[in-house]
């Protein structure tokens, strides 16, 4: 054993033989102590029973045990110290040197530990200053690699409330600028990067040679899952390597010295973090940065690997002021717009405004976020940009000179905000559509009688009026007459008219349809409540049905024409319907 160990390499058969020595030195000293311990008892009298007797060959054994001892403790330093040196050279894999070579011999270690401690902590801290050294410079050189192949997403001009000659202004033409530029309010493709848990990170280099760019979150992700990749095959190799039979004083080793690796590496992925938020305007990129950084804290959680809770932490403290901010500036930007006499002056038509699809889109975007979180926060904030853009829509409305005009108006951007919403799925999503669409019910509701007034104006003026009358029975017949002379010679005429002018102020197909639904309804509800006037008017007639041929009541077959039939006005309704 003292052939093999202070003239060979290391090697298992070399562990071994330090594994042997260590027993004996254990031995030694529980022999020795044990007899000090007799003695003692021996001497106090009834103290207890003498323990056994001291083994007289221990003295001689004893001095070469120690020479041993430091001869070992020198070759296992030197052992470890050259390993952990050769982590320096280029290309060297850490995971399988760790693997295969220092957690191979951890019981050498251990040893060294528990017989050498200053040994112990110089190989400790030439592990640590390596391993710094190491993951600084990769991640580094990582970081900025990355941070070459970012794709323009926005800025400053890219909020809701800024007028487009100003962002068309900023690009001149806009075809360079603009060429792999990412609609900054849809989220799009974009949550691939949250919902594909299990994909790779991005080589850099082959990035590069594909010309490839993309958005920051997606940096953002392959940055942040190499570290807690790197990190979490660390700290678990410093648990096992630096273990102790103290629990508790190992963790807190574990801990001091993942710390002194990763503290440089974490404050560099901190502070490229901070400078890509500082100038960001990109709402929808940071907060998918702030749900990956969520999944990763999970993942970290589930790992059981605590080490890097204070970096998950910091990096939450930097993203969340931002959104925040950014938010603000989109709502003041909507503001900012509403107190603006020439854009409200600007709006001309009834179409749909650029501001509400621009709206429609991040607020489905941040909905669809939300989802699984329901931050309150964040819906309040949301809440508060909605209420400003209705505001700004109502604003923007009234700058229209016919009422109808406004009511159209209104309709056509609260459609587009529930088609955009509706393209989403999930119940955040759902209960703003709810919100929206009771809005366009209101509107769609103001524009039917808006609509029908002009056509059949006389028909619902009589009917509203006749039915606040206790005897309709008091109604002179002629009104009745006129009535039902001018709706059966205009009626067809005017349902095309009808047709025409939904189709011309109405783009939206789905939008359209339903709105001439709405009117076409409406209006066989107003003919059929006149129709129920009519017989109670003229009792005995039998209901007003044209195409029958049986005798009316004396006053109406009297009429120049007879009432037209509620079916046949229905029958010819369904045309359109189906037509539009």
């Amino acid at each position: 054993m003292i052939r093999k160990i202070t003239e060979s390499d290391v090697d298992e058969a070399w562990l071994n033989y330090l594994l042997e020595l260590n027993k004996k030195m254990t031995y030694v000293k529980a022999n020795v102590s044990a007899s000090k311990a007799g003695s003692s008892g021996g001497k106090a009298g009834k103290a207890g029973k003498a323990g056994p007797p001291p083994i007289r060959a221990l003295k001689d054994v004893g001095p070469e045990l120690e020479r041993l001892r430091i001869r070992a403790s020198g070759i296992i330093r030197d052992f470890f110290l050259n390993k952990i040196r050769s982590l320096r050279i280029p290309n060297t894999n850490i995971q399988i040197l760790q693997q295969s070579v220092l957690l191979k011999y951890k019981e050498l270690h251990r040893f060294l530990m528990e017989r050498h401690g200053d040994g112990a902590a110089e190989v400790r801290q030439t592990y640590v200053n390596t391993m710094r050294w190491y993951f600084y410079n990769h991640f580094e050189r990582y970081s900025k690699g990355l941070g070459k192949l970012q794709a323009v997403i926005a800025d400053k001009t890219d909020l809701i409330g800024v007028e487009e000659s100003a962002k068309k202004g900023l690009f001149g033409t806009g075809k360079v600028a603009l060429k792999d530029k990412t609609n900054v309010f849809a989220l799009g493709d974009r949550i691939e990067t949250l919902r594909q848990q299990d994909a790779g990170v991005i080589l850099v280099h082959v990035a590069e040679d594909k010309s490839q760019k993309y958005p920051y979150e997606a940096l953002f992700r392959s940055f942040n899952l190499t570290m807690i990749d790197n990190a979490s095959s660390e700290y678990l190799f410093i648990v096992e390597f630096f273990a102790t039979d103290n629990e508790k004083m190992a963790a807190d080793l574990a801990k001091s010295v993942f710390h002194d690796i990763f503290e440089p590496t974490e404050k560099m992925g901190l502070m490229t973090t901070k400078q890509y938020v500082d100038n960001s305007y990109d709402a929808v990129g940071i907060l998918l940065c702030i749900r990956i950084n969520t999944q990763l804290t999970m993942e970290l959680q589930r790992r059981r690997v605590p080490a890097l809770e204070a970096y998950t932490n910091a990096t939450n403290m930097l993203l969340w002021p931002r959104f925040q901010h950014i938010m603000d500036l989109h709502f003041q930007s909507v503001k900012k717009m509403a107190a603006n006499k020439q854009v409200l002056a600007s709006v001309r038509d009834v179409h749909p405004h650029y501001v509400t699809r621009r709206y429609a889109e991040f607020a489905a975007s941040i909905l669809t976020l939300n989802e699984e979180y329901s931050d309150p926060n964040l819906n309040n904030s949301l809440q508060r940009l909605r209420n400003e853009v209705e505001g700004l829509l109502a604003r923007m409305a009234n700058e229209l000179s016919e009422h109808k005009n406004r009511i159209v108006f209104l309709i056509n951007n609260y459609d587009l905000i529930a088609s955009v919403l509706k393209e989403s799925a999930g119940k955040t999503v759902e209960a703003e559509l709810e919100h929206v669409n009771a809005l366009l019910s209101v509107q769609i509701g103001a524009f039917v009688d808006e609509e029908l007034i002009p056509y059949f104006g006389n028909l619902v003026n009589f009917v509203k009026h006749a039915e606040q009358v206790k005897n309709v029975a008091g109604i002179d017949a002629d009104r009745f007459e006129k009535i039902s002379y001018e709706f059966n010679t205009t009626w067809r005429q005017n349902i095309t008219s009808i047709n025409a002018s939904v189709i011309q102020l109405f783009s939206n197909f789905k939008n359209g349809t339903t709105v001439l639904h709405a009117v076409l309804g409406q209006l066989i509800v107003y003919y059929t409540r006149f129709c129920v006037l009519l017989e109670q008017r003229f009792q005995g007639g039998g209901k007003a049905n044209g195409g029958s041929s049986r005798k009316q009541e004396a006053g109406i077959a009297s009429w120049k024409q007879p009432p037209v039939g509620v079916q046949t006005v229905m029958v010819e309704i369904k045309k359109f319907r189906s037509n539009f």
